[in-house]
């Protein structure tokens, strides 16, 4: 075939339309179509990238074959191209309009250069391309319908505007106009994204734009293309850094955004997970950021066996649940939120919910079931102490064994080996070793007989320092074979100060029976509690010492009275009638109670110079004998009005 004799050299950055547009023009055709009608070519062909059209239009043109490889657009289907070996679709490639820099058009004509030597370059027409590298214009969309072929007459276009140069822009192209520019040559640098075809690229780049910019509820269609064309490029950045970019964005989205409850995570991505995750969307041009996507997710979040994540069904674990760790290591619960928290593998929130700082992998349960055996039950840790149930209740009751978890009152109690031992080694801190113990010393049991206390006490007193173990029986400390010295124990108990005091006691001090202990208890001059005696530890009623004081301080019976002043008690009874005393109240109908405050100042001085006379009286008597008591006695009758017997028994005390 004979080339034609006006040709034109093409650009390896233009399309086969785009030389054509420009062929005609050099031929002085008006029309795109009619000159293709008259060399014979045909242009329905050319236009979806025929390789017998496209080697015809080399030949017509006197061109090498392999002129238009990088730029041929080839139509696979009714929405699908092949452009230079990428895919393209009609989402990515423009081809019902003519998209073009107005700068660049400009400048060329401005120039001097004729409408049929102005480059058209191919990478326009990539929808996501908006600026021009060399200016960073936005590019200019036209949309022709006047015929078919006037959507790739482009030389037809540029011969009608004007050569005026449009105002500069201030903003430059950014990294995905560079990216794609260079893409769309085959001369892009390394990059992951080189993994994706270019429909692929952009909904996954938007996709992860969408939801680390505006969260896991929103998606691409409710934002303007100002607001989408920012989180397109924050999805290719994010994808630009490969698998580690991806698992680096992914964990701070899930870091900063709130589970849906509790205090498990749980997966919650949007629209990333909506495009990768769909059952009628899983195209497999997404497969390498659904792979990606997908370890991810089977390394961060508890899917069991059998689930189905991003379209393919789980054949092992790889992290676990809080429950399903629970019944990987065989725990309650609450101890394996113990061991978790004392691990640093997870935290308490202000509200007391459990908050993982890490993921629970199959490894690291499995290095945590061996710490499973240093927790033991309340039988295990009596015989771990070396001691009864019983006595190991007490302890736990005292709060001398703390629980490494369920501190609550009727939670499941666990304690850690580590805590025991720490707890053993303070019991048997200096004790010497013996084969049989010593006369000196007993064992804890004993101990608590002979000094009337309990284990609790002892050991309190040991943790306390006031008490040392002085020997044990066995290499390893242990609470029954531990010895005890029973005299160091009795002088180490707490001797409080006494708050109470039994009946006896307040019978003696008052001068009074029991009954009118009793009385004077439900007239409410005395105070009764339930407490433990210090000495013998026995719990029962006793009267408050405050209450008594009170009483003795305002009130005194005969008794009383006659104790203080050490004189008789029908003397005392007489003087306080002589100088009309009357008492406060009688209890019984009989003992006479008297209040302090009637009591004249000079009652004492009295009953002291009286007791001198009777004294005086005694010397001249001779007491010491019979005759003298007798006469003593006799005195008494006439001055004090006693009975014979009564004088007599005065009488006979006197001399004694």
């Amino acid at each position: 075939m004979t080339p034609l004799a006006l040709t034109l050299t093409a650009s390896p950055r233009e399309t086969p339309t785009s030389y054509v547009s420009r062929l005609a023009a050099r031929n002085l055709s008006s029309d795109l179509w009619g000159f293709c009608l008259d060399v014979g070519l045909n242009f329905p062909a050319l236009s979806t990238g025929d390789p017998a059209s496209v080697a015809h239009l080399c030949n017509l043109a006197g061109l090498p074959p392999q002129s238009f490889d990088r730029t041929t657009v080839l139509k696979t289907s009714s929405m699908r191209y092949l452009v230079g070996g990428e895919v393209m679709n009609t989402e990515t490639l423009d081809r019902g309009t003519i998209r073009l820099c107005p700068v660049c058009i400009s400048e060329a004509l401005k120039n001097g250069a004729s409408p049929w030597q102005v480059i058209h370059e191919a990478h326009w027409q990539i929808v996501q391309v908006r600026r021009c590298l060399r200016h960073g214009a936005l590019l200019t969309q036209y949309r022709t319908k006047s015929n078919p072929a006037s959507r790739f007459d482009v030389t037809a276009l540029i011969r009608k505007m004007d050569p005026k140069s449009p105002a500069s822009c201030e903003k430059d192209a950014d990294a995905l106009d560079y990216y794609l520019t260079s893409r769309a040559y085959g001369k892009h640098r390394d990059n992951w994204c080189n993994r994706l075809q270019i429909p692929a690229l952009i909904k996954a780049a938007e996709a992860f734009g969408i939801l680390l910019n505006h969260g896991k509820e929103a998606f691409p269609s409710a934002f303007s293309p100002e607001i989408r064309r920012d989180a397109m490029l924050t999805g290719f950045d994010v994808l630009s850094g490969g698998e580690d970019g991806i698992f680096d964005a992914l964990g701070r989205f899930a870091r900063r955004t709130p589970s849906r409850g509790g205090d498990q995570p749980y997966p919650r991505h949007g629209v990333v997970q909506s495009l990768l995750g769909s059952n009628c969307k899983l195209r497999e041009d997404l497969d390498p950021v659904r792979d990606v996507v997908r370890r991810y997710l089977l390394e961060s979040f508890p899917y069991k066996p059998g689930s189905v994540v991003l379209g393919r069904r789980v054949t092992e674990r790889r992290v676990h649940s809080i429950r399903s760790a629970c019944r990987a290591i065989g725990v309650r619960r609450s101890l394996l939120e113990k061991m978790l928290i004392e691990g640093r593998l997870a935290e308490r929130n202000i509200s007391g919910h459990l908050k993982l700082r890490t993921v629970l992998s199959v490894d690291l349960i499995a290095s945590l079931h061996a710490e499973k055996t240093n927790y033991l039950n309340q039988q295990q840790t009596a015989h771990y102490l070396g001691c009864s149930f019983a006595m190991f209740k007490q302890l736990s009751k005292a709060g001398l064994l703390i629980p490494a978890e369920g501190d609550k009152t009727r939670a499941r109690k666990g304690f850690h080996r580590r805590d025991l031992d720490e707890f053993l080694q303070v019991l048997g801190a200096g004790a010497k070793r013996f084969r049989a113990a010593p006369p000196q010393l007993c064992s804890l049991e004993l101990a608590t007989r002979k000094a009337n206390c309990s284990v609790p006490d002892i050991v309190g007193l040991i943790i306390a320092g006031r008490l040392n173990a002085r020997g044990r029986l066995s290499d390893r400390t242990e609470l029954d074979q531990l010895l005890i010295c029973p005299d160091e124990l009795k002088r180490a108990m707490p001797r409080s100060e006494r708050t109470t005091m039994p009946k006896n006691d307040v019978m003696r001090l008052l001068r009074l029976p029991l009954h009118a202990i009793d009385l004077l208890r439900g007239a409410g001059y005395l105070e009764t509690i339930r407490a433990q005696d210090p000495i013998s530890r026995v719990t029962r009623e006793f009267y408050t010492v405050a209450s008594v004081n009170r009483f003795i301080k305002k009130y005194a019976s005969l008794g009383v009275l006659r104790r203080e002043r050490n004189d008789f008690l029908f003397l005392c009874q007489r003087h306080l009638n002589l100088i009309g005393v009357s008492p406060a109240f009688i209890l019984d109908g009989w003992l006479k109670i008297y209040k302090r405050s009637d009591l004249p100042p000079g009652f004492e001085s009295k009953v002291r110079s009286l007791r001198k006379t009777e004294a005086a009286d005694l010397v001249k008597v001779k007491p010491r004998t019979i005759i003298g008591i007798k006469k003593l006695a006799r005195k008494y009758e006439k001055e004090h009005g006693m009975t014979h017997a009564v004088a007599l028994k005065t009488a006979a005390m006197q001399a004694t």
